[in-house]
């Protein structure tokens, strides 16, 4: 997944995409997500995009995001057209990491041309919420069994109106080539 990323922000560098990346994860609870660990993955991975730290989360609740990695692709107007998949590949299932899906969207979009409205939810390890921070959107495994997780997670994704970043919906804030609060670049 770093890789595709990688190859990503280096396919795009110098075209009219901006990407950023956001960690929401817990960094007390899960080391491998602070700030500092962050930065030595995106030095080593060579990312050519800003990588950023939501410390409180609240980027990650705004955007109804669920899991690691979530995407989402805003068009110039900063109006949602794609909140999917990087690609089919899932651990185990022997489909190559392509970036497919979120690549045919990219391309889309700097042609000027409609993203197929046919997206598919990502899938991964949810967010690391803090202890009591957790949106109410989000089930923990915890609280429950894993079938009324998938169950829960499965009705989010069908209830439009529960998500406010659907394609079409517009993004409020501005993209900034460096991080800025609630963010904290790493």
């Amino acid at each position: 997944m770093k890789q595709a990323l990688t190859t990503l922000g280096q396919e795009y560098q110098g075209t009219d995409l901006g990407i950023v990346a956001i960690s929401a994860n817990d960094a007390a609870a899960y080391a491998q997500d602070a700030p500092a660990s962050l930065k030595a993955m995106a030095a080593a991975e060579s990312f050519t995009f800003p990588l950023c730290y939501d410390e409180t989360q609240s980027m990650a609740k705004a955007y109804t995001a669920a899991c690691t990695p979530d995407f989402f692709l805003f068009d110039q107007q900063r109006k949602l057209v794609y909140r999917g998949q990087l690609d089919a590949s899932r651990p185990g299932n022997q489909i190559p990491v392509t970036g497919k899906d979120l690549r045919a969207a990219i391309e889309a979009i700097l042609a000027d041309q409609p993203i197929n409205p046919a997206q598919k939810a990502s899938l991964g390890c949810n967010i690391k919420w803090k202890q009591g921070n957790e949106p109410p959107y989000f089930l923990s495994p915890s609280n429950s069994t894993m079938r009324s997780t998938f169950c829960q997670l499965l009705s989010r994704l069908l209830q439009p109106a529960r998500r406010p970043w659907l394609p079409g919906s517009r993004w409020p804030f501005r993209l900034f080539p460096k991080c800025h609060p609630p963010f904290v670049q790493v």
